[in-house]
């Protein structure tokens, strides 16, 4: 008897570790998630901010283009 209830301690005493560790990278997981999208930048940033205020919108940029752009705007 003292041994059936020895292997049903340790199955569960097993089963909540996993659990835990379960738990545990799932958080991680989601936490590392969470600080690594915040650190993105964007792909295009202008150099000046008053260079270009008018134009056409440049989908391949994202930004207002006024026909200088050497690949064209498509």
């Amino acid at each position: 008897m003292a041994s059936r209830s020895f292997v049903n301690k340790s199955i569960r005493g097993f089963g909540s570790i996993v659990v835990f560790g379960v738990l545990f990278l799932w958080h991680a997981l989601k936490f590392i998630a969470f600080h690594s999208s915040a650190a993105r930048t964007p792909l295009h940033r202008p150099t000046d901010d008053s260079k270009l205020n008018t134009g056409i919108l440049n989908y391949r940029t994202g930004c207002l283009d006024d026909g200088t752009d050497p690949y064209g705007w498509y």
